[in-house]
């Protein structure tokens, strides 16, 4: 049979190729039409949350917060409408959960793809952890005898604090970011995070790290380091300097 015929139908070859080049770029235009489509609606939307006082901070939601000091306790959020009715704010133990709703499905039409962000007023704090890749900032300093702060994830804390104690944990690719002094600070770092605080003065530091995280610390009195892996401590100050390395990690003085 000559070319060009399949089962006794005769099919122009060039034809053929232009159809098939043109299936194929509709089929792409569709798939980039598909992913920049909007599946939630586009009204944004302002809600005073009822909430009861609180000490302590959870974020496991992709959000920007902005906390501030005032005399009472207020959460306010801002951001799509869908969205925003999938947002739990809930105070429980003295401590303020802001989490997603549990639909008990693993499906959620453009949930993350848009920004929400949380405006939060509390007298006093004592704890902030974030999980996942929320950012929280603190545009006041916060005062107490102690401060704990833990990133799990590639989320981050900017916080200024004039405390006692202050603890942070970093378990992740987050970073904690800290301006203000403390009579003692420890921070332990799992993973690629990094502490920034050369503008946080401590007199007593204590520094762990595991993997290839890094620290900024400012210390007055003495500083205390762990490294297992290529982590590295950069310091501040002259304070006596008792450092453990195992592997490519270093401790050195800011130059």
């Amino acid at each position: 049979m000559p070319a060009g015929y399949i089962f006794g139908v005769y099919f122009n070859p060039k034809t053929m190729k232009r159809h098939s080049l043109l299936t194929a770029l509709l089929l792409v235009a569709l798939a980039t039409t598909l992913a920049s489509f909007d599946f939630s609606s586009t009204v944004l939307e302002q809600e005073d949350r009822n909430v009861g006082a609180f000490t302590k901070i959870s974020l496991g939601y992709p959000a920007n917060v902005e906390l501030r000091r005032g005399n009472s306790h207020s959460v306010k959020v801002e951001g799509d409408k869908d969205q925003l009715n999938m947002l739990i704010t809930e105070v429980k133990d003295g401590k303020l959960y802001i989490k997603r709703k549990d639909t008990g499905s693993w499906i959620s039409w453009g949930s993350d793809d848009k920004r929400v962000d949380i405006y939060i007023t509390t007298p006093t704090l004592e704890a902030v952890s974030v999980s996942g890749s929320g950012k929280l900032v603190s545009t006041d300093t916060f005062k107490g005898a102690s401060m704990d702060l833990a990133v799990s994830g590639s989320g981050s804390i900017k916080l200024q604090a004039d405390v006692e104690n202050l603890t942070s944990r970093i378990s992740g690719s987050g970073s904690i970011y800290l301006k203000g002094e403390s009579n003692s600070a420890s921070t332990s770092i799992s993973g690629s995070g990094s502490l920034k605080g050369f503008d946080f003065e401590t007199k007593e530091a204590t520094v762990k790290i595991s993997g290839s995280g890094s620290c900024e610390i400012k210390a007055k009195d003495s500083l205390k380091s762990t490294i297992s892996g290529s982590g590295r401590v950069s310091y501040e100050g002259s304070p006596s300097v008792d450092s453990r390395v195992s592997g490519s990690g270093s401790v050195k003085r800011r130059s």
